[in-house]
């Protein structure tokens, strides 16, 4: 395997699992709702964070201050990292998640709670860096 190989893949985080009964046949099922996601970001996806991230201004005696702006660089994070989900509107439409202005916007109308449970999917996959044993297998079959 290839450094490089180690860093690429995607995980399946079920973010939630609803019960919903169905009022025709009042059959109970569980729904899950997953996100994909890339394990981990490039390079080029960090700059991307960075620069929604912070914002430079000169004020009026000429000084330069940088401002963080943690919640728009969580929200950029995620924007760079979801490939798809299942999450729906209330009314059975997936929310958009493509492309990157679509998802940014579908993120900003997500409850906090949600979006917190996303980030920290993203932030556990990123933590694990060794391969599942199918993504090993599925690696070694391409």
């Amino acid at each position: 395997m290839s450094l490089l190989a180690k860093y690429q893949g995607t995980v399946h985080a079920v973010i939630a699992t609803v019960s919903e009964t169905d009022p025709v046949t009042g059959v109970t099922e569980d729904k899950e709702y997953w996100v994909d996601m890339k394990k981990h970001l490039s390079g080029e996806a960090w700059e991307k964070i960075t620069e929604e991230m912070t914002s430079t201004e000169v004020n009026e005696d000429k000084e330069v201050q940088t401002k963080v702006r943690q919640l728009a660089g969580v929200r950029e994070e995620l924007c760079q990292a979801i490939i798809a989900w299942n999450i729906d509107d209330g009314n059975g439409g997936i929310l958009p998640y493509s492309p990157p202005e679509v998802l940014n916007q579908s993120l900003r109308d997500l409850p906090q709670a949600l979006r917190k449970k996303i980030y920290e999917a993203l932030n556990k996959a990123q933590e694990d860096d060794e391969r599942s044993p199918d993504e090993q297998a599925d690696f070694t079959r391409k």
